[in-house]
């Protein structure tokens, strides 16, 4: 029978071999430990230079896009603004993991975070504008669409051909079978804008501005679009032609009235965009204080 010996590691009575396994156990235990403990303080160090490096980035970047570590290579090679936001939202949160007080003791994490803050919301606010500018110029252009009062026309067979729209431009009028009148071809496929060349736009233009009658005007979506439910209604017989007729000389001169209005607007906002953009240099000049 082994003799008994006390074991100070566990207080109990053990044989000498088990007393010995213990110890070495213990010890391999105790070696591990050291050894994560200065990994973890390797790793620490590490991470610490990496959020000074960081941190001395963000605050010596002149533009939204370095604050938040975008390369200029991505920005202009992305075009989707969903695209865009995924990455600009992505960048930020990787910067804030790394520099936001709460993890970093940097006495420059606070004015970092506040500047990455304010680039991110300066490139969502770009990407708003964008998207606005974009929405306005597809529903809202004067010259967005392009309407033919049908009961003033005389006919594509009976208007000259030097005046005639659907010669003149005739990849955008057509004759409607119904009234034997032109007829504008409002797709996307034939928007003047948005898909034509400058040459078409310019037939577009001379079509509208040589019809002898004065029927065919320029016109954004929505007043189209409203000014051919009432002529539809004509066509269908549902209202009487000369009260439509009327009808639609009031819209059209309203609307008219409108687009010249808001023309005249957008023009001065364009001047005054150029006096401010010659004045204060770059656009993104006085984002960071």
């Amino acid at each position: 029978m082994p003799q008994l010996v006390h074991c100070s590691y566990c207080s109990t009575f053990s044989s000498a071999t088990t007393i010995s396994k213990r110890w070495r156990r213990q010890r391999r235990r105790t070696r591990r430990v050291v050894a994560n403990a200065a990994s973890a303080r390797e790793k620490s160090d590490d991470e610490r230079t990496n959020r000074i490096i960081i941190i001395e980035e963000i605050l010596n970047a002149s533009t939204p896009e370095r604050t938040l570590g975008i390369q200029e290579e991505e920005e202009e090679e992305e075009e989707d603004e969903a695209k865009r936001r995924v990455r600009a939202r992505k960048a930020f949160s990787n910067r804030v993991k790394l520099i936001h007080p709460d993890v970093c003791e940097d006495e420059r994490s606070a004015e970092a975070t506040e500047k990455c803050v304010r680039a991110y919301a300066w490139l969502l606010n770009r990407e708003e504008e964008f998207e606005r500018e974009d929405t306005n110029k597809n529903t809202n252009n004067v010259y967005g669409s392009v309407f033919v009062n049908e009961i003033l026309c005389v006919g594509a067979s009976n208007c000259p051909s030097y005046s005639n729209c659907t010669v003149t431009a005739r990849e955008y009028f057509r004759v409607n079978p119904k009234t034997k009148a032109a007829r504008f071809e409002r797709s996307e496929k034939s928007n003047p804008l948005n898909a034509a060349t400058e040459a078409e736009i310019y037939a577009v233009h001379l079509a509208v501005e040589q019809c002898p009658r004065r029927c065919v005007h320029w016109l954004d979506e929505k007043q189209t679009q409203a000014c051919e439910e009432e002529l539809q209604k004509a066509i269908d017989g549902i209202e009487l032609i000369d009260d439509t007729a009327l009808r639609l000389e009031y819209m059209i001169s309203a609307f008219t009235a409108e687009n010249r209005l808001i023309e005249r607007e957008l023009r001065a906002a364009e001047n005054r965009r150029e006096r401010n953009g010659a004045a204060s240099g770059t656009d993104n000049a006085s984002w960071w204080k």
